[in-house]
């Protein structure tokens, strides 16, 4: 696998989140949730879902899990593509209501159609990102995330996230996220609920 060169400015906030302990109260670490993605353009024969979770370990550290799978059907070829994900990530405190966070994580990607061989490819995903409670019912987040693909000479892929979160209660919220990534002009809207625990 080529080496994954991180922006400085990764860095600068990995050592930034590493030094300030602080612990962020205001949000949860601790969730599972289920999501839909909807591929906007010329992607209405995607059907995909997600499912992500996150356990805190320590006051600044979680660990992080996720499946997403994709069927798609493109002249009467039925293909599915699935991608797993483990990872961990470190988060801080930067004044009441506002997290900064940074994350790494491993994918595996599997992609499978009928009458052909699968394909299984692995990658690299580091992540920052910041996370800021808006009221007291809605919170506003953003991330990008680069991707280092295994055995390939491409540049990094980019992916860019940003939305919010309208928090029902202390344990149920509900998510709008638009997401920007390489190679899709268009963008993916991802509905969700999460399920979270203090």
């Amino acid at each position: 696998m080529k080496s994954l060169l991180l922006p400085k400015a990764l860095i600068g906030l990995s050592l930034f989140i590493t030094i300030n302990t602080a612990h962020a109260e205001n949000f949860s670490y601790n969730y599972i949730e289920g999501g839909l993605n909807h591929y906007l353009g010329d992607a209405e024969d995607v059907t995909s879902f997600k499912v992500d979770g996150s356990l805190g370990v320590t006051e600044n550290l979680h660990l992080l899990a996720g499946i997403q799978s994709d069927s798609i059907d493109v002249n009467s070829i039925n293909a599915t593509l699935n991608q797993y994900k483990i990872g961990a990530g470190i988060h801080s405190s930067v004044n009441p209501g506002l997290d900064l966070i940074a994350e790494i994580g491993l994918i595996n990607a599997e992609l499978s159609a009928s009458g052909y061989n699968s394909v299984s490819q692995n990658a690299i995903m580091v992540g920052a990102g910041l996370r800021q409670q808006l009221t007291d019912k809605i919170e506003g987040h953003a991330k990008m995330n680069l991707y280092s693909v295994e055995d390939s000479d491409s540049e990094l892929e980019k992916e860019f996230t940003f939305g919010g979160r309208l928090h029902i209660n202390e344990q149920v919220s509900g998510g709008l996220d638009y997401t920007k990534q390489d190679g899709n002009s268009e963008g993916v809207l991802t509905t969700s609920i999460r399920l979270q625990s203090l």
